[in-house]
Protein backbone atom coordinates (compact mmCIF):
# COMPACT_ATOMS: atom_id res chain seq x y z
CA UNK A 1 0.00 0.00 0.00
CA UNK A 2 1.27 3.38 -0.93
CA UNK A 3 1.69 6.33 1.83
CA UNK A 4 -1.41 8.08 2.55
CA UNK A 5 0.18 11.54 1.97
CA UNK A 6 1.21 10.51 -1.79
CA UNK A 7 -1.85 9.22 -2.56
CA UNK A 8 -3.88 10.23 -5.90
CA UNK A 9 -7.45 11.05 -3.88
CA UNK A 10 -6.18 13.70 -1.68
CA UNK A 11 -7.97 17.15 -3.12
CA UNK A 12 -5.38 19.23 -4.96
CA UNK A 13 -6.45 22.72 -3.28
CA UNK A 14 -6.46 21.06 0.44
CA UNK A 15 -3.76 22.82 2.52
CA UNK A 16 -0.72 20.39 3.78
CA UNK A 17 -1.87 20.52 7.51
CA UNK A 18 -4.83 18.82 6.32
CA UNK A 19 -3.39 16.31 4.14
CA UNK A 20 -3.45 12.86 5.65
CA UNK A 21 -0.42 11.33 7.09
CA UNK A 22 1.17 9.80 9.98
CA UNK A 23 1.29 12.33 13.12
CA UNK A 24 4.30 12.89 14.55
CA UNK A 25 4.65 14.65 17.97
CA UNK A 26 5.18 17.89 16.48
CA UNK A 27 2.37 17.59 14.27
CA UNK A 28 -0.13 17.88 17.85
CA UNK A 29 -1.86 20.79 19.23
CA UNK A 30 -0.36 21.41 22.71
CA UNK A 31 -2.95 22.23 24.93
CA UNK A 32 -3.54 22.24 28.39
CA UNK A 33 -4.82 18.95 29.88
CA UNK A 34 -8.78 20.01 30.92
CA UNK A 35 -8.58 20.65 34.88
CA UNK A 36 -10.93 20.15 37.25
CA UNK A 37 -12.17 23.39 38.47
CA UNK A 38 -13.01 24.09 34.33
CA UNK A 39 -15.26 21.20 34.21
CA UNK A 40 -16.76 21.66 37.44
CA UNK A 41 -17.64 25.21 36.46
CA UNK A 42 -19.16 24.32 32.98
CA UNK A 43 -21.41 21.59 34.85
CA UNK A 44 -22.25 24.30 37.60
CA UNK A 45 -23.28 26.83 34.53
CA UNK A 46 -25.13 24.15 32.75
CA UNK A 47 -27.19 23.79 35.75
CA UNK A 48 -27.59 27.14 36.54
CA UNK A 49 -28.93 28.02 33.09
CA UNK A 50 -31.34 25.15 33.55
CA UNK A 51 -32.75 26.00 36.19
CA UNK A 52 -33.07 30.10 36.01
CA UNK A 53 -33.82 29.63 32.04
CA UNK A 54 -36.70 26.69 32.45
CA UNK A 55 -37.76 26.88 35.84
CA UNK A 56 -36.84 30.98 36.82
CA UNK A 57 -40.20 32.72 37.40
CA UNK A 58 -40.40 35.86 35.03
CA UNK A 59 -37.15 37.79 34.95
CA UNK A 60 -35.51 37.01 38.04
CA UNK A 61 -34.59 33.79 36.79
CA UNK A 62 -32.26 35.41 33.83
CA UNK A 63 -31.29 38.38 36.96
CA UNK A 64 -29.85 35.16 38.60
CA UNK A 65 -28.02 33.80 35.65
CA UNK A 66 -26.29 36.99 34.55
CA UNK A 67 -25.53 37.47 38.41
CA UNK A 68 -23.82 34.39 38.64
CA UNK A 69 -22.28 33.41 34.85
CA UNK A 70 -19.45 35.79 34.99
CA UNK A 71 -18.05 34.14 38.02
CA UNK A 72 -18.52 30.92 36.85
CA UNK A 73 -16.24 32.09 34.36
CA UNK A 74 -13.76 33.51 35.95
CA UNK A 75 -13.37 30.88 38.54
CA UNK A 76 -13.59 28.17 35.64
CA UNK A 77 -10.81 30.09 33.40
CA UNK A 78 -7.65 28.54 33.00
CA UNK A 79 -6.16 31.71 33.24
CA UNK A 80 -8.25 34.22 34.75
CA UNK A 81 -7.70 37.86 33.10
CA UNK A 82 -9.29 40.65 34.40
CA UNK A 83 -8.79 43.41 32.61
CA UNK A 84 -10.33 47.23 32.45
CA UNK A 85 -13.17 45.77 29.97
CA UNK A 86 -13.94 42.35 32.19
CA UNK A 87 -14.58 45.02 34.74
CA UNK A 88 -16.51 47.05 33.20
CA UNK A 89 -18.72 44.36 31.26
CA UNK A 90 -19.44 42.61 35.06
CA UNK A 91 -20.55 45.74 36.14
CA UNK A 92 -23.22 46.22 33.26
CA UNK A 93 -24.09 42.64 34.21
CA UNK A 94 -24.76 43.51 37.25
CA UNK A 95 -26.72 46.55 36.99
CA UNK A 96 -28.90 44.52 34.07
CA UNK A 97 -29.35 42.19 36.26
CA UNK A 98 -30.98 44.54 38.93
CA UNK A 99 -33.31 46.09 36.02
CA UNK A 100 -34.47 42.74 35.26
CA UNK A 101 -35.48 41.86 38.92
CA UNK A 102 -37.01 45.16 39.32
CA UNK A 103 -38.73 45.64 36.18
CA UNK A 104 -37.80 43.13 33.61
CA UNK A 105 -38.09 42.60 29.86
CA UNK A 106 -37.53 41.03 26.43
CA UNK A 107 -34.86 43.36 25.36
CA UNK A 108 -33.31 43.54 29.09
CA UNK A 109 -32.53 39.94 28.77
CA UNK A 110 -31.32 40.03 25.02
CA UNK A 111 -29.07 42.86 25.80
CA UNK A 112 -27.87 40.79 29.15
CA UNK A 113 -26.92 37.75 26.66
CA UNK A 114 -25.08 40.44 24.31
CA UNK A 115 -22.69 41.48 27.38
CA UNK A 116 -22.60 38.04 28.66
CA UNK A 117 -21.05 37.23 25.26
CA UNK A 118 -18.64 39.51 25.23
CA UNK A 119 -17.14 38.69 28.59
CA UNK A 120 -16.71 35.30 26.98
CA UNK A 121 -14.69 36.38 23.78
Amino acid sequence: MSDPSTSPFVPIGMPPAMTPGPRTAESRDDHPPVRANELVAVLAWVVLSDLTIYRGHGFAGYAALFLASPLLLVLGAYRSRLGRVAWLTGCFLMLLAAKLFWCGSPFLVLSSMRHLHETVR
